[in-house]
């Protein structure tokens, strides 16, 4: 089905796209009424990208101007198109939707694209493989075209594109006797492979965009896919998701849901806060495996309610999958019920500079006149939670600010092997790290350089990168502008089009680089901002006016921050340096 969290147009864009370049053979991607798709023009395409195909360790695109250097407008124009195709479904693409077609036909991306192509919210998030395996999935998308040229006389319809476009994804029988190197499809994992199916069939296929994640989806759901009918459980992958929506929205009253929510993905293990790593698994699964993690990046990026969000997540997975999914799908809409569960299992520990060794592991204190050896606040906890078979997480938020290395003592063994127990250094006492027990601790990247954490820290935990997010921006104040509207969905955009500029000038700036990023949560401020503008004035404002809400945020928040940020540098640069930030967000 469509989500009703898309944008409609992404299926009349796609329909569009089939009739005007596909059957009609015109430029979609620009306004001029060209023929350009021609068997001839993308021959050429398949023997610069396919037959040329550039081993080396260059990027993309400059394997590819290499490629289509001295190839004619027509031939890089379909190749534009491949790379529109390729990234304009995708929810977490959001430069590349115009950068893609633009880069792919020249250098300069002087390519001027019509405006009404470029939609921001898609059908789902890609993940790093997408990106990783652009080639690929481009190839894909070329035999597609191939397909379509050599079939045209049997092929005179929309569907019928669709349809054949449905068959040789499924069938995989991708064959191209001049260009045999098309056949490793057949065995090549692409994520392309998911779009198109969905666009082609959003009632039969879902938004689901990897094929490892629709085998979790299935694996996870056994309790509904146990009770389904023969044919169902002998039906392809793709029909046993069907008759789960189905199952789940009737549980749910809901048949709008998406497998990517949070309170459905948290069943199947999926948290999508993956952006920033170049890992093939989310910071959940990795926390499930490892057991523990840290959260590290700039100030503002969401790292302490996310570790508390993914501390909820990993309690709730191990509920539902001790055979209480129905009850959990039940419990959905009542939030004290699944506060029940996972309440007494989060402990949260805000770390300091005064907070020690003896604090957290274990201490001398003088009782009655005596000195007695005293139990820090893990060994009471541990035992405590020893008999709960239910998972236990505990935050250690802001680790930075404290001495690692003294303040984890023997737990550094402990974590390691915790079938054992490990001595202690005082009292003849031992600690044992139970099974159940899970660390996540968040780092300021700013106040302590991942270069100074001790190596036996670093091999214990999955160090996981919170930088800034420009989704999750647009998602915080979305939320907010959907309760009371404040802001012009346009002019939204645009903003946070000038926070991504913002950063990207930070990460190039010698003196500051990524770890000086300007976290999400500052920028959403402007919400705040623009709703005081409100009631006052009693109408939407120009968030972008120079004189107002963007001036505001700039003049109480971002101005500061770069100022602290750039340090001791002298007068003259500083306000030069400045000078040029102010130009990106406020010009």
């Amino acid at each position: 089905m469509i989500p009703e969290w898309s944008d409609s147009r992404l299926y009349e864009l796609y329909n569009e796209f089939i009739n005007r370049f596909l059957l009609e053979g015109k430029s979609f991607i620009t306004e001029v009424d060209e023929i350009i798709f021609t068997k001839e023009n993308l021959k050429e395409v398949f023997i610069r990208y396919v037959k040329n195909f550039d081993e080396s360790d260059k990027s993309y695109y400059q394997k590819t101007d290499l490629q289509f250097a001295g190839a004619s407008h027509e031939v890089r124009l379909i190749f534009a198109h491949a790379n529109w195709l390729w990234a304009f479904a995708a929810s977490d693409l959001t430069n590349a939707k115009s950068e893609a077609p633009k880069r792919s036909y020249s250098p300069d991306s002087n390519l001027k694209l019509r405006e009404d192509i470029i939609i921001d919210r898609g059908i789902g998030s890609t993940g790093p493989w997408f990106k990783n395996n652009h080639y690929w999935e481009v190839v894909y998308i070329l035999y597609l075209f191939h397909l379509v040229l050599e079939k045209r006389g049997e092929i005179n319809s929309i569907d019928d594109v669709k349809s054949m476009f449905i068959k040789v994804t499924l069938s995989k029988d991708f064959d191209y006797p001049e260009f045999t190197s098309v056949q490793v499809l057949r065995t090549r994992a692409c994520t392309m492979f998911n779009i198109i199916l969905h666009l082609s069939n959003p009632d039969k296929y879902e938004t689901v965009l990897s094929r490892g994640h629709k085998y979790r989806i299935c694996n996870s759901f056994a309790e509904i896919l146990n009770k389904a009918p023969e044919e169902v459980k002998e039906s392809s992958i793709d029909d046993k998701l069907i008759f789960i929506r189905q199952e789940v929205a009737r549980i749910l009253d809901n048949d709008e849901f998406s497998f990517y929510d949070d309170e459905i993905g948290v069943i199947w293990g999926w948290n999508g806060n993956y952006r920033f790593s170049s890992y093939e698994y989310t910071p959940l699964s990795a926390l499930q495996y490892k057991k523990a993690l840290i959260l590290y990046g700039p100030p503002g990026t969401s790292k302490t309610y996310s570790a508390k969000e993914l501390a909820q997540k990993v309690i709730l997975h191990e509920y539902i999958r001790k055979g209480n999914l129905i009850t959990y799908l039940e419990s959905i809409d009542n939030a004290d019920k699944l506060k029940e569960i996972t309440k007494e299992r989060i402990h949260l520990k805000q770390l300091h500079a005064n907070y020690s060794y003896e604090d957290f592991v274990v201490g001398m204190q003088i009782v009655d006149g005596d000195t007695k050896v005293v139990p820090g606040y893990l060994l009471e906890l541990f035992e405590a939670i020893i008999k709960d078979e239910m998972p236990h997480i505990i935050i250690l938020d802001e680790i930075n600010r404290v001495d690692l290395s003294r303040l984890f003592g023997e737990l550094f063994s402990a974590m390691e092997n915790r079938d054992d127990e490990v001595d202690l250094a005082m009292g003849k006492l031992r600690i044992q790290v139970p099974k159940n027990v899970y660390f996540i601790g968040t780092m300021n990247q700013i106040d302590f350089s991942l270069e100074r954490v001790d190596f036996a820290l670093r091999r214990r935990f999955v160090w996981w990168p919170y930088g800034f997010d420009a989704d999750v921006l647009k998602s915080i104040i979305k939320k907010k502008n959907d309760k009371e509207k404040v802001i012009d969905d346009k002019q939204l955009i645009k903003y946070v089009q000038k926070c991504i500029a913002i950063n990207s000038l930070i990460r190039e700036t010698d003196e500051l680089g990524e770890q000086y990023e300007i976290g999400h949560t500052f920028f959403a401020e402007i919400y705040e901002i623009a709703f005081r503008f409100v009631e006052v004035q009693g109408r939407i404002v120009d968030i972008l006016d120079s004189e107002g809400p963007l001036k505001v945020l700039w003049d109480i928040s971002i101005e500061p921050m770069l100022d602290a940020f750039l340090g001791n540098m002298d007068y003259k640069s500083k306000t030069g340096k400045i000078a040029d930030f102010k130009k990106l967000f406020i010009a």
